[in-house]
C-alpha cells in the first residue's frame, strides 16, 4: 500500500513550486494615445508532462496554421479566424480528435472560415446591389 503512487500526480511535500510569470497585459488607450503595457502576474507557470503534451501540440498546430495558410496567401485576420476556430474546436470538442489527424481539424477550420467569409461578401455584395 505504502508503494502506490497517487493518480493526480506526487504528494504535496515532494511537489515542486512552480514559478510564477508576469506578463505584459495591454491597457486600453484613454486619449487615442497608443496602449502601454502593464505587467501582470498571471498564474504559475506548469511545468507538468501533460502541459508540455498541450504545449507542444499547440506549438506544432499554430506552425501547420500559419505555414498552410501562407502558401493560400490568405490575410493576417483570417489566419486569426482559423486559429480560433480550431482553438476552439480542440478545447470544447476533445471528442472530434477521436480517430482523426490534427491536420484534419486543421483544414476543416481553414474550410470553415473561408465559406463564412466567402458568404460574407457575397451577402454584402448582394445587399449593396438590391435597391428598394
Amino acid at each position: 500500500m505504502a508503494n502506490m503512487r497517487s493518480p493526480l500526480g506526487p504528494s504535496p511535500d515532494k511537489a515542486k513550486t512552480p514559478t510564477s510569470v508576469t506578463t505584459p497585459i495591454l491597457t486600453t488607450p484613454t486619449s487615442g494615445d497608443t496602449p502601454t503595457p502593464v505587467m501582470q502576474r498571471s498564474s504559475p507557470k506548469k511545468t507538468g508532462s501533460l502541459s508540455l503534451f498541450y504545449r507542444k501540440v499547440y506549438q506544432m498546430s499554430y506552425l501547420r496554421i500559419k505555414d498552410l495558410c501562407e502558401r493560400l496567401r490568405l490575410e493576417h485576420d483570417t489566419i486569426q479566424k482559423v486559429w480560433t476556430c480550431f482553438e476552439h474546436c480542440l478545447v470544447c470538442f476533445p471528442d472530434m480528435m477521436k480517430d482523426r489527424n490534427i491536420d484534419q481539424l486543421i483544414m476543416c477550420s481553414i474550410y470553415i472560415v473561408a465559406k463564412v467569409i466567402n458568404n460574407n461578401n457575397n451577402n454584402n455584395n448582394n445587399n449593396n446591389n438590391i435597391s428598394l
